[in-house]
């Protein structure tokens, strides 16, 4: 195709005899054009800078401590642990409940806490006989940023502990407990060791992020490309001969809702049997559940990529979207950092995303190798996701 001038002379394709007056033409039209389509303006310059805020908040703001509870051969050893020990040393780096004489894996598995200091019977006692009291530490390891977060502040809270420990061994309870002698030089810090409920500290960073990139992946191909098929099918006058046809807007939503999500099920098939057996991810739950998370996040993701698409003219507004959907998810859902971690505001926005509840449940079934009875709740969130997804859909087809 020939390309003409200002000036209608035709000049033949290819080459390097370009013309700076016909670039600036194409470049003033291909302005003019953008600067009529106010909505991808705002999309261009206002979504970055809202990203940029969001993951500066998220990575630099500040974050919630992470709970750690105590516990001791006696509730009142752990009390006074509490009070005496791990809160002053601690700071504000945990929130330190008291968790008496339970048993450590059952208050990390209840969800009380994400780990737990467990303190030895001869705390006191043991600086008097010139040896360092040896404590516990078990974290419950599927939440690799939490976990990681509270083994290393151990490094600076044992220390501090070791110090009080020193200076409290001649106190009340260390004269209750029968003993003298030296005490621990404060700095020295305290021995321990590390007992996971889950995983271990052989798990990789890409055993901890399977399960987050599994729902991620499921739900960006199927939303963006149900978005981009319904649009082509709006382009293509269908839905508009549609009141002449048999079809109504939910057996259009319905149609396209499971065509995608099957070859979306068939995807998420082919890359966990890749993570799993090719890469070697670690894997404890039912192959089963994974399934049913997977068609649930579909779902949602296919019914909203057709809510969406109703207000898009083409391709390119369709793409728009991506940012404004599927960014926010990927960074609050858990796959970088912990829910539970999140400030209040971040963590609510997370709590109303579909991915968190994705998240949440395939790291129940893939790391802590839990079934149904555990991730019910993470279900029917889901389920609740795409059936509003489905209604929303449903009437912007009839609107179309």
């Amino acid at each position: 195709m020939n390309v003409s001038s200002t000036s209608g002379t035709s000049h033949p394709p290819g080459g390097w005899g370009a013309s700076l007056r016909r670039t600036q033409a194409v470049a003033v039209r291909v302005m003019r054009q953008l600067w009529r389509d106010r909505r991808t303006l705002a999309l261009m310059f206002v979504i970055p800078v809202l990203l940029m805020l969001l993951i500066t908040y998220l990575l630099e703001g500040p974050s919630e401590a992470p709970t750690v509870a105590v516990v001791a051969p006696t509730q009142r050893l752990a009390g006074w642990a509490v009070q005496h020990l791990v809160r002053p040393a601690a700071g504000d780096r945990w929130t330190v409940i008291d968790a008496g004489a339970d048993d450590p894996e059952t208050v990390v598995r209840a969800g009380r806490a994400s780990a737990v200091l467990v303190v030895p019977g001869d705390l006191l006692s043991a600086p008097l006989q010139g040896r360092a009291p040896s404590f516990e530490v078990v974290v419950e390891g599927a939440e690799y940023g939490t976990t990681g977060r509270i083994l290393s502040d151990l490094r600076a809270v044992l220390p501090a502990m070791a110090g009080r420990v020193g200076a409290m061994a001649l106190g009340p309870l260390g004269a209750a407990a029968g003993t003298g002698g030296p005490t621990a030089a404060p700095g020295t810090g305290l021995p321990f060791r590390v007992r996971y409920v889950y995983g271990g500290p052989g798990m990789k960073l890409t055993d901890h992020l399977a399960p987050g990139l599994l729902a991620y992946l499921a739900f960006f191909f199927v939303f963006l490309l149900t978005a981009a098929a319904f649009l082509r099918e709006r382009q293509r006058g269908t839905l508009v001969r549609m009141p002449t046809s048999p079809l109504r807007p939910g057996e259009v939503v319905a149609g396209y809702m499971a065509g995608f999500s099957l070859l979306a099920l068939a995807q998420a098939a082919v890359v966990v049997a890749v993570v799993v057996w090719g890469l070697g991810v670690q894997y404890r739950g039912s192959l089963a559940w994974v399934v049913v998370v997977e068609l649930l996040v579909t779902l949602g993701a296919s019914s909203l990529g057709i809510f969406l698409s109703t207000f898009a003219r083409n391709e390119l507004q369709v793409m728009q979207f991506i940012p404004l959907v599927i960014i926010p998810q990927a960074l609050l859902c858990g796959l970088i950092v912990s829910v539970q971690l999140l400030p209040g505001l971040l963590r609510l926005l997370a709590y109303i995303m579909p991915l968190t509840y994705a998240t949440t449940a395939l790291t129940d079934v893939m790391i802590r190798g839990l079934g149904g009875k555990a991730i019910w709740a993470h279900l029917a969130a889901l389920a609740a996701f795409a059936a509003v997804f489905v209604v929303l859909a449903a009437r912007a087809v009839r609107r179309v």
